[in-house]
């Protein structure tokens, strides 16, 4: 089975930066207005809960539970039925909950693979996970904040297109990791 590696992880983290930035640059009203209806999409806000759910559950189900692993079959019943309560009763910004649950799940497996590497390069990406998981942790306990912080950014076209601008820098340095060192 061929598995991810750092390089893999930095040049797809490269290029999906690279992505989100020029369509930054090239069309920062319109970027600000999907960020600032982000957090109320109803759609948006199901699928990324979903996402989480079925990660949540799958690993569950491949950890060893010891005396608990009898639950395990629970959670063919419990994993729809949370969905059904997150969006029932937990509907108020739950898009930007689930991103924030999304990057806390997302941090454990990078950081799986970054441990290994010999490279002192690897804490680029180990930081960038742990920021994630940060960010993560203030999205699920703090959704409100989204709003403000893309607001306290990305204020107007210049400072936007100056956000866009960074984040291509980080973007291509992390592919030059990708394709260098890792």
């Amino acid at each position: 089975m061929n598995t991810l590696s750092l390089a893999h992880v930095s040049i797809l983290l490269g290029a999906l930066g690279i992505a989100a930035s020029l369509w930054q640059a090239i069309a920062p009203a319109q970027v600000r207005r999907m960020l600032d209806a982000l957090p109320r999409h109803t759609l948006t806000g199901w699928a990324l809960t979903a996402v989480d759910l079925l990660w949540v559950a799958w690993l569950i189900n491949e950890t060893s539970l010891g005396r608990f692993d009898s639950w395990k079959p629970a959670l063919y019943f419990l994993t729809p039925l949370s969905f059904y309560l997150l969006i029932q009763y937990l509907d108020e910004l739950l898009t930007v909950r689930a991103l924030g649950g999304l990057l806390l799940l997302l941090a454990a497996p990078v950081l799986d693979i970054a441990r290994w590497h010999t490279s002192d390069w690897r804490l680029v990406i180990t930081g960038l996970a742990y920021l994630w998981v940060v960010i993560g942790i203030f999205l699920v306990m703090s959704p409100h904040l989204f709003r403000r912080t893309v607001r306290l950014i990305l204020p107007d076209d210049a400072r936007s297109r100056c956000s866009a601008a960074l984040k291509l820098a980080v973007s291509a340095c992390l592919i030059a990791l990708g394709l260098r060192v890792f």
